[in-house]
């Protein structure tokens, strides 16, 4: 059994994407433990796993880290690419729906699950040697990024709206990250903290920056919803987070004799079988960023190996005249689509 701390809570409304990029980031860098988290600090973002990273995970951190340096010379989809292939949570999600949809989503699903296999460990043995952005693109993320879609429009044809709804995650964060680090913040260097006591790795974070009051943004970013003790954690050192799950995980942990008495300060709301936990997967958000996209996107289908006439393209932020191979954009505007090598996102 175990322990409820707080009501399930998603904060999600009272963020703006300009704090929220750092929940984007830390599932961008998802590739090791349960959980990561993020926190910026005079133009520095500090990184935290629920332990000390190992070296494998470290080369694709510095990786991702270097394409998150050079972002102009890159695309949205570089990033979604990556966030496909390292993202724990979401390969865990695409095995999970095969149960839950028809003979043509289980194929659609299967193929993707095999593409990531595939590239994952091709990537992770070539990572010094890709040197490039096409390079990238044609030998990694390009074939993963299309079956991602194909599943979107699976699931937009389909009318499956809860899948959608998460399913829709990596598309936000990746518009999201590309769209700040490389038009609203000044981004200098990636942090990995040590975390030797395998501590939850919010908690880590709250443990190196013990006081919030000089920071400029008391925001801690996660790959998914804290648990019921983080969440206690982070708020009585006066940290906004994007909320919590509820669940108090007995295996938490705090480098201080204090644990005990503060484990039993959390109130406890009701108990439950440990095997049918709530949800962790970060749900679908709500700000204007994200709203524009999933509004938007129900309005247009993905079209493989079909050319149109370039219209006038609207993006999220600006109005672009033309298009071509390697336009990469989530476009709004009724009569708006952006072509690339492999289809575009177009009017249905």
């Amino acid at each position: 059994m175990s322990k409820i701390a707080y009501l399930n809570q998603d904060n999600w409304n009272n963020f703006d994407y300009s704090f929220r990029y750092l929940d984007a980031l830390a599932s961008l860098l998802h590739v090791q433990t349960d959980v990561d988290a993020t926190i910026e600090y005079e133009n520095k973002i500090y990184l935290s796993y629920n332990s000390t990273l190992t070296t494998q995970n470290q080369k694709c951190v510095n990786f991702i880290q270097n394409i998150l340096t050079n972002l102009n010379s890159y695309s949205n989809d570089h990033i979604l690419g990556l966030y496909l292939i390292f993202n724990m949570d979401f390969i865990e999600l695409a095995k999970k729906t095969r149960n839950h949809v028809d003979e043509s989503g289980v194929d659609l699903l299967e193929n993707f699950v095999t593409l990531h296999s595939k590239t994952k460990i091709p990537l992770i043995s070539n990572i010094k040697k890709i040197n490039n952005p096409e390079e990238l693109d044609k030998y990694y993320t390009n074939q993963i990024v299309l079956s991602y879609k194909n599943i979107l429009t699976y699931l937009l044809e389909n009318k499956l709206d809860y899948h959608l709804g998460t399913f829709l995650r990596p598309l936000q964060d990746s518009y999201k990250l590309y769209n700040f680090l490389t038009k609203d913040y000044t981004y200098t260097d990636l942090i990995v903290l040590e975390n030797p006591n395998n501590i939850h790795a919010d908690s880590n974070i709250i443990d190196y920056f013990k006081s919030s009051k000089y920071l400029d943004k008391n925001y801690v970013g996660v790959s998914k919803l804290c648990c019921g003790y983080c969440d206690k954690y982070l708020e009585e050192a006066g940290y906004e987070h994007r909320g919590t799950h509820g669940v108090c995980d007995e295996k938490w942990k705090m480098t201080s004799p204090l644990e005990e008495k503060f484990k039993n300060s959390a109130i406890k709301i009701q108990e439950f079988d440990q095997n049918n936990q709530p949800v962790q997967y970060r749900k679908l958000s709500s700000d204007y960023f994200e709203e524009e996209i999933k509004v938007k996107l129900g309005k247009f289908v993905f079209f493989e190996g079909r050319t149109r006439q370039c219209y006038e393209v609207y993006s999220l932020d600006s109005i672009k005249k033309g298009c071509g191979d390697g336009y990469h954009e989530i476009l709004i505007g009724e009569e708006s689509f952006s072509y690339s090598t492999m289809g575009y996102w177009g009017v249905d």
